[in-house]
C-alpha cells in the first residue's frame, strides 16, 4: 500500500478545505493510499517538517495557498531523493492552478493525485531561497504581502490589485542594473519580477512571453515607466489580452541566470510572501527539480 503524507493548512483562503477535507481523505483511501494528514501550526515550519517526513513516502500532497505550496517544495528540494508532489488549491490566488492547469474544485484536485500522473516543473533559486512562479520587487510588492487576509478571502486576486492601485500615485523609479545570459540592462524601474509561470496575482503574463513552467528559463521582467492610473490600466489590460511585448515601458527576456543589482536595499516577495529586503540577488532556473501531479495530457 503506497504511503502519503498529507500537510493542510486549514486558515488558506476560506478555509475551503475543512468542509471536503472528509471527502478529500476517501478519495486517497478509496486509491489505496495510507494517508498521514499533519495539520500546519504555524507559518514557515513546513520546509523542515517536509524535509523529515517525505522521505517516509511515496507521495507528499500540501493543500492551501501558493505559499504553503512553495514551503512544501522547499523542503523537498533539501532531499536528493525527492517524491512526487501533489497540489490541492485553497488559497486566495492561486497562481499555480493557473500555470499547471489544475482543477479549482478541491475534490477534483485530489482525483488528479490518484490519477497518478505527473510532469517535471522548474523552480527558481533567489539566493538560497526558492520560488515556483515568481520573485518580484520594486513598487507595490508591499501589496502583495501586506494586502490583508481578510481583503484576500473577500474578493482574491482583486485584492492585490487594489492594492496596487492604492500605492500607485508613490511610486518611485528605481536605479537597477541586471546581468544575464548574453546580455544586460541597466535603468530606471518600477517593478522587477523572474518568473517561471503564465500568471502572477491572477494577471496573465502574455500570450508574446508564452512562459512555461518546464523549459528550464526563467522570464526576467521589469516594468520601467507608468506615467498615471490610465497607464496603470492599459498595462492590466494588455496583460490580460495577451498584447504585451517589449516597449518603453517593458522589457523581458528569458535567461537561465541573472543577477539584479539595485541603489538601495529593497523587499522582495516570493510567490506572495516576504521574501527579504536585498540590494543584491543571484537567481537561477533549476531544471526540473521536482515532480508534481498534473492532469494527464491527452493526444
Amino acid at each position: 500500500m503506497p504511503k502519503m503524507f498529507f500537510a493542510v493548512n486549514v486558515k488558506a483562503g476560506k478555509k475551503a478545505i475543512v468542509p471536503v477535507l472528509a471527502d478529500i481523505l476517501s478519495i486517497f483511501n478509496a486509491a489505496d493510499y495510507e494517508v498521514t494528514v499533519y495539520v500546519t501550526q504555524k507559518a514557515k515550519e513546513l520546509p523542515n517538517v517536509i524535509e523529515r517526513e517525505a522521505p517516509k513516502y511515496d507521495a507528499v500532497v500540501c493543500s492551501g495557498g501558493d505559499g504553503t505550496l512553495n514551503e512544501a517544495v522547499t523542503g523537498l528540494l533539501r532531499l536528493k531523493k525527492r517524491p512526487p508532489i501533489g497540489f490541492i488549491p485553497a488559497g486566495t490566488s492561486n497562481d499555480t492552478v493557473t500555470n499547471l492547469g489544475l482543477p479549482r474544485k478541491l475534490t477534483d484536485a485530489a482525483k488528479i493525485i490518484v490519477n497518478g500522473y505527473t510532469q517535471p516543473v522548474d523552480v527558481g533559486k533567489m539566493n538560497d531561497r526558492y520560488f515556483n512562479y515568481i520573485a518580484a520587487f520594486g513598487n507595490f510588492i508591499e501589496a502583495s504581502f501586506d494586502t490583508p487576509r481578510e481583503a484576500k478571502n473577500a474578493v482574491g486576486s482583486l485584492a492585490y490589485i487594489m492594492n496596487f492601485i492604492r500605492l500607485l500615485p508613490t511610486a518611485k523609479p528605481i536605479r537597477v542594473r541586471a546581468e544575464f545570459d548574453g546580455g544586460s540592462f541597466e535603468g530606471n524601474i518600477i517593478v522587477g519580477m523572474a518568473s517561471n509561470g503564465k500568471v502572477m496575482a491572477g494577471i496573465p503574463l502574455g500570450k508574446q512571453i508564452d512562459a512555461s513552467v518546464n523549459d528550464g528559463l526563467t522570464e526576467l521582467i521589469f516594468i520601467k515607466t507608468l506615467k498615471d492610473m490610465i497607464s496603470f490600466q492599459e498595462l492590466l489590460e494588455d496583460f490580460a489580452a495577451g498584447e504585451v511585448g517589449e516597449n518603453e515601458a517593458f522589457f523581458w527576456r528569458r535567461v537561465k541566470r541573472v543577477k539584479i543589482e539595485s541603489e538601495l536595499a529593497l523587499p522582495w516577495t516570493l510567490d506572495g510572501e516576504y521574501g527579504g529586503t536585498h540590494k543584491k540577488v543571484e537567481i537561477e532556473n533549476l531544471p526540473s527539480a521536482v515532480r508534481i501531479f498534473v492532469p494527464e495530457k491527452k493526444a
